[in-house]
C-alpha cells in the first residue's frame, strides 16, 4: 500500500489524527491491535471538548450518546469538600451551567471509529504495526500484520509505550519518579458520587471516583510509594459494590517523548505523559490528533514547510507537557502531610 498518512492506534489521539487529515483530502490508513478485553477507565471531559467534537463532525453523536453530564467536579484536600464549577453562559431565566461529560470509552472510540470510517479512512484491524520503514534515516511508512505500507507520514498514536520513539532508540525525558496508577470498575449504586467526580488527596496520595453508566462507577488511585493504601486500592465509597475482576495499573511517570521527526509525529500519549491528576487525558488525546494532522497536510501540500510546522507542533506539545508537570508538582505539593 501507499498513502499519505500511516497511524497506528485507534484511539482518540489516532481517530481525531485520521479524520483530521482524510477532510484535508489525504489518503489515510490507521492500524490498531484488538480491542481492549476491558473498558478503559471513564474520562472527565471538560465542556471545552466540545468545539473539538464539532470540529470532527461528532458532537451530535456524542450529546445523544447518552453520557452522564455533570456541572463541575469535586475535591477533598485536607479539608472539607469543594465544589469546582465549569463555568455559566446567560440565558433566558439565568445563568445556565456549562456541562462536561463522564465519558464511557468504549462508546466514545465506537463514535470516533465510526466517523473515521464515513470520512474515507481505511481501518484495519485487529492488525498490528510491527515496525517502522525508514530510509536515510526518514520514517517512509511501517510493516504490518497485513504488509509493508508507504506513507508520507507516520503517526504514532499507540499510547505510553512509545512505539515509534522506543524503535528507533530516540531519547524520552522523564520529570517524576516512577508512577504507577491502579484503576477499575466497579458495579452497584453509590449515591454519594452520583452529583458530579470527586478526587481525594492523603498523605499517601490520592483517589478519584466517579459514576460513568447507570450502575458503573470508575475509579483510579496513585500511591506516593507505590503501595495499596490504607484499605486497598478500590475508594471507600465503592468497596460495598461488585469490583470487575482485579484491578489493573499503567505507568505513568511524567515523560516526554520527541513528538517529530524526519517523517513522523507522535500524538496523545505516545507524545506525553502524565498521571491521572492532571484530568484531560483524552482532551488532549484530541488535540494533539488534531494539530498534528494540521503539520501533516501542511507539509504535504508545501514541503518547504514540513520542517518547521513540525516543530512547532513540537513545540506546542512540550509546552503542554511543561505546564502539566509545573502544576502536578504545585497539586502534589498540597498533599495533607503524613
Amino acid at each position: 500500500m501507499d498513502v499519505d498518512v500511516a497511524i497506528i492506534g485507534a484511539g482518540p489521539a489516532g481517530c481525531a489524527a485520521a479524520i483530521t487529515c482524510a477532510g484535508q483530502g489525504l489518503r489515510v490508513a490507521l492500524y490498531d491491535g484488538p480491542a481492549p478485553a476491558r473498558p478503559r477507565p471513564g474520562e472527565t471531559l471538560h465542556p471545552g471538548a466540545e468545539p473539538v467534537f464539532q470540529a470532527l463532525g461528532v458532537v451530535g453523536r456524542v450529546r445523544a450518546a447518552d453520557f452522564l453530564r455533570h456541572a463541575g467536579t469535586r475535591s477533598r484536600w485536607g479539608g472539607p469538600e469543594v465544589f469546582h464549577a465549569f463555568g455559566t453562559s446567560p440565558g433566558p431565566s439565568g445563568p445556565e451551567p456549562w456541562l462536561g461529560f463522564q465519558a464511557w470509552r468504549p462508546t466514545l472510540d465506537a463514535i470516533l471509529l465510526a466517523r473515521a470510517a464515513e470520512v474515507g479512512v481505511a481501518l484495519f484491524r485487529p492488525c498490528r504495526a510491527r515496525a517502522p520503514l525508514v530510509d536515510a534515516g526518514r520514517v517512509v511508512g511501517i510493516s504490518t500484520d497485513a504488509g509493508e505500507v508507504t506513507a508520507k507520514v507516520v503517526i504514532d498514536a499507540a499510547g505510553g509505550r512509545h512505539w515509534l520513539a522506543r524503535r528507533l532508540a530516540l531519547p524520552i525525558r522523564r520529570d517524576s519518579p516512577p508512577l504507577r496508577v491502579r484503576y477499575g470498575h466497579a458495579f452497584g449504586r453509590s449515591p454519594q458520587l452520583d452529583a458530579a467526580p470527586v478526587i481525594e488527596g492523603a498523605p499517601w496520595g490520592w483517589a478519584w471516583a466517579a459514576r460513568v453508566r447507570a450502575d458503573v462507577y470508575a475509579w483510579a488511585t496513585l500511591t506516593r510509594d507505590g503501595r495499596p493504601p490504607p484499605g486497598g486500592w478500590v475508594p471507600e465509597p465503592l468497596r460495598p459494590l461488585d469490583p470487575e475482576g482485579a484491578p489493573r495499573g499503567a505507568d505513568v511517570t511524567w515523560r516526554l517523548a520527541p513528538a517529530s521527526g524526519p517523517g513522523f509525529l507522535s500524538v496523545g500519549d505516545a507524545a506525553s505523559v502524565v498521571d491521572p491528576a492532571a484530568s484531560h487525558g483524552v482532551l488532549k488525546a484530541l488535540l494533539t490528533g488534531v494539530w498534528a494532522a494540521g503539520a501533516a497536510a501542511g507539509g504535504i501540500r508545501d514541503p518547504g514547510r514540513r520542517v518547521g510546522l513540525a516543530c512547532r507542533y513540537a513545540a506546542r506539545v512540550a509546552a503542554w507537557f511543561n505546564r502539566d508537570v509545573a502544576a502536578l508538582r504545585a497539586f502534589y505539593g498540597r498533599l495533607p502531610p503524613g
